[in-house]
């Protein structure tokens, strides 16, 4: 838990947060429709925390790593933070109320961690895939499966939480490419 005297609140509002499960690459929530703070330790500016309570449930403390903070539709954001109630490194999305709160938390974010000094966090590992034969998906955008983020052309992994192309076969819906069905039923082979 934090020493709330020692925190200065930066930023509070609605949020829903979910956290992406690595294995499955499925979201769980962590906490819907509650409020959150946003603190800041004033001896040490990248000590921010995130707490998240609503009434009837248990509070829940993110303290937020230094990452590259991603979009997720228009107001929502993904990032990796430490959950301290569970004691262990998260992706979390929070999906905040409205578009300016979104904002707004971007800018704070952006505040303690400089876009120009953010850590690669989600893609630094992604493996080089450019020998593989279905490495030809990433020639055009592309929307990840899991996460659903928007890839470029030319990623071979996604952006996001890290999926490989070859597994995450979706095109944007912008680039996807209709089948036109046959009108023709295949011919069935009598065999006598």
């Amino acid at each position: 838990m934090v020493e709330q005297q020692s925190f200065t609140e930066i930023l509070c509002g609605k949020v829903s947060i979910y956290a992406l499960n690595e294995i499955t690459k499925e979201w769980k929530e962590r906490g819907s429709s509650g409020q959150f703070r946003m603190l800041q330790n004033p001896a040490h500016k990248q000590d921010v925390r995130i707490h998240w309570s609503r009434p009837n449930k248990s509070d829940i403390w993110w303290r937020l790593l230094n990452g590259t903070l991603k979009p997720k539709r228009e107001r929502a954001w993904v990032l990796k933070a430490w959950n301290d109630s569970l004691g262990l490194e998260e992706i979390i999305a929070m999906r905040f109320a409205d578009v300016i709160l979104a904002q707004y938390f971007a800018d704070a974010y952006n505040g303690v961690y400089p876009p120009h000094l953010q850590e690669l966090t989600f893609s630094q590992h992604a493996p080089n895939n450019s020998n593989n034969k279905n490495a030809s998906r990433s020639q055009g955008p592309w929307q990840c499966s899991v996460c659903t983020f928007e890839n470029t052309a030319g990623t071979l992994a996604c952006s996001m939480c890290g999926l490989a192309v070859e597994t995450s076969p979706h095109k944007s819906k912008k680039h996807k490419k209709h089948k036109k069905k046959s009108k023709h039923k295949p011919k069935q082979s009598m065999e006598v």
